[in-house]
């Protein structure tokens, strides 16, 4: 008889979660699933440059170790580089919109919860000027 009561009161634990895992919206699955994607934008480096030497003069900026050729390509690296991030912020705030819209179909308070943590994770990247969350620093 001890055993059917603890086996009447998992089943009545149980139930509800099975209930609510087959409820669960296909949006709202989706949205609890999301993780941030990775950022394949790679930033360039400028070999070999040392810190710029400022004119105090003119207010020119020089690098002595750095010839034109190199600047140039730095420059036309980096603009790509900007672009590709850019690109990738914006796919960023599409499923910042789209975990927004998973709420329209109706939410438990974990479930909120989760997915706020998923769009705060998306927020520090998307304000991150290098596409990466910053170290916090205590």
């Amino acid at each position: 008889m001890h055993n059917l009561a603890k086996l009447a009161c998992a089943a009545l634990v149980i139930t509800p979660a099975i209930t609510f895992a087959a409820k669960v919206n296909p949006e709202v699955k989706k949205a609890l699933d999301y993780s941030v994607p990775e950022l394949n934008c790679k930033k360039p480096k400028l070999p070999g440059a040392t810190k710029d030497v400022v004119d105090p003069l003119t207010g020119a900026v020089n690098r002595a170790d750095v010839d034109s050729y190199k600047l140039g390509r730095y420059d036309r690296a980096e603009k790509r580089w900007m672009t590709c991030l850019t690109k990738y912020k914006q796919g960023l705030m599409q499923d910042f919109e789209v975990l927004k819209s998973s709420a329209s179909h109706g939410l438990t308070q974990i479930q909120a919860k989760a997915i706020m943590g998923n769009m705060k994770s998306i927020q520090l990247v998307i304000e991150s000027p290098i596409g990466k969350p910053e170290a916090s620093t205590p």
